[in-house]
């Protein structure tokens, strides 16, 4: 009995050892199983998506897709480390160039996005413009050192440089033909390369355009316009005019009517000649611009445009305009009264209103080759402020 109870014993624990075991690893394997659930999935490889699947815009109008966050007309998500490009089934009503989009006619396009192997489609309903749509800016034109960004907005802001009006209210774009001249971003426009670009800003259907001038980074300053275009450079620094004269010679011929004509060495002058007056045109406009660094007589640093070969008298007449060409804000019909030099010749002397420079408006009187009396109406510019 004895060793029957021993037996049956051992028989009972080793049974109990099993049971045990078996229950251990159940649990063991219930565990691992809520381990296993509770860990996060494996993140999946984001996705080609538009924020819009469908635009409407007029003739005329462009729209710009973005990455997302960029605030573009239309943002694009896209799968990690990859970048996308456009393309359109119907030219005739939509056209795409790099990352914007275009209304041709009135009509429906799909264009199609496309990123690695990824594609979605974007519908581009074209309308017709509103003849009614108005479209104003404030002001039409700006110049600008290269690489600063001007802001295009509804109302006049801090932060706006163009003030963009709409008869009905409507969004607006701007575009440019130049994009590697002149980066637009929206409503940001910055310019990369020295010269002048023509930008279009569209709404509804109806177009304003704006000229945009963009300066050296070597050389900035301020142009003054003459009937409408612009005619004088006025830099930051006279004083580094000279260093920068091979900067100053781009700047001008690119946006100005004007071309170089010679180095005055001695005098340290940098004279540009109106191209109109080479060719032996008419102009009405400075004949002749000079930057004279070092005049004689010791005298600051100082900068002339010259209206040259002017019949006798046209000063009186043409002094008041001019004085609205360089920025003085005249009433034409009480103007300010000439001064009188010690010769008895009149002239016009005081601080410009915007810059610190000393303008002085005078005129020399000579016999030209045909021995007509004719006047030289000189528009000086000296610096009031050491630099």
């Amino acid at each position: 009995m004895a060793t029957g109870s021993r037996f049956y014993n051992h028989t009972m624990g080793y049974l109990d050892m099993k049971k045990n075991c078996r229950w251990s690893l159940e649990l063991l394997l219930i565990a691992l199983t809520l381990l296993v659930g509770c860990q996060d999935p494996k993140p999946q490889p984001e996705g080609l998506t538009l924020s819009k699947t469908t635009v409407s815009i007029t003739v005329g109008e462009e729209i710009t897709l973005t990455h997302i966050g960029e605030d573009g007309a239309v943002e694009v998500t896209l799968p990690a480390g990859e970048d996308f490009s456009l393309s359109v089934d119907k030219e005739q009503i939509a056209q795409v160039k790099g990352k914007t989009i275009k209304g041709i006619a009135p009509g429906k396009a799909s264009v199609t996005v496309t990123a690695g192997t990824q594609h979605a489609t974007l519908t581009v309903e074209v309308q017709a413009p509103k003849k009614d749509q108005k479209i104003t800016l404030s002001p039409t034109w700006i110049n600008i050192p290269a690489a600063r960004t001007i802001v295009f907005g509804t109302q006049q802001a801090p932060d706006v440089d163009v003030v963009v009006t709409t008869e009905p209210v409507a969004d607006f774009t701007i575009s440019t033909s130049e994009p590697d001249k002149v980066m637009v971003d929206g409503h940001k426009v910055t310019g990369l390369v020295a010269g002048t670009y023509m930008l279009e800003v569209w709404a509804g259907g109806a177009k304003a355009t704006f000229e945009l001038t963009v300066e050296s980074p070597d050389l900035t300053g301020i142009f003054l316009k003459n009937s409408g275009k612009k005619t004088i450079f006025v830099p930051d620094n006279l004083n580094k005019v000279w260093d920068h004269r091979e900067a100053l010679k781009e700047l001008m011929e690119t946006n100005t009517n004007y071309l170089f004509d010679h180095l005055d060495e001695e005098h340290k002058a940098i004279w540009f000649i109106d191209k109109n007056a080479r060719a032996g045109h008419i102009t009405r406009g400075y004949t002749h611009i000079a930057y004279v660094l070092k005049p004689e007589g010791g005298e600051m640093p100082y900068l002339e445009g010259l209206y040259m070969n002017q019949f006798k008298g046209m000063f009186e007449i043409l002094w008041v305009s001019l004085l609205s060409d360089l920025g003085f804000d005249i009433d034409l019909n009480t103007p300010p009264e000439l001064q009188v030099d010690q010769d008895g010749n009149h002239y016009f002397e005081d601080v410009h209103p915007t810059l610190p420079y000393m303008v002085r408006l005078f005129y020399k009187t000579h016999t030209n080759d045909s021995g007509r009396e004719v006047e030289d109406i000189h528009a000086r510019m000296t610096q009031t402020v050491s630099v």
